[in-house]
């Protein structure tokens, strides 16, 4: 089952590369991708692994992904005064 383990990392690297898509046009990507993350950690994993005790992301991915994310209250969109559209 070795080969499936490398078709979930190769799901995991084209779908990261999509949320990284809609994070450069202004859409919650990594929001979305550590999402991803997780529903592989907690659904996908115990499906294919043997022994599930170890992780497949560590502690340190979802930190690295995190420090990419922006609060919701930090992703308004800039506001154009009045005056300045005329």
């Amino acid at each position: 089952m070795q080969w499936l383990a490398y078709l979930v990392a190769l799901m995991f690297v084209l779908l990261g590369a999509g949320c990284m898509v809609l994070v450069a046009i202004g859409l919650p990507g990594g929001w979305l991708l550590l999402a991803l993350e997780a529903c592989i950690e907690f659904f996908v994993d115990p499906l294919y692994l043997p022994d599930v005790s170890q992780p497949t992301f560590p502690p340190w991915t979802r930190f690295g992904i995190g420090s990419f994310v922006k609060p919701a209250s930090t992703c308004s969109a800039p506001r154009i005064h009045p005056e300045a559209a005329i």
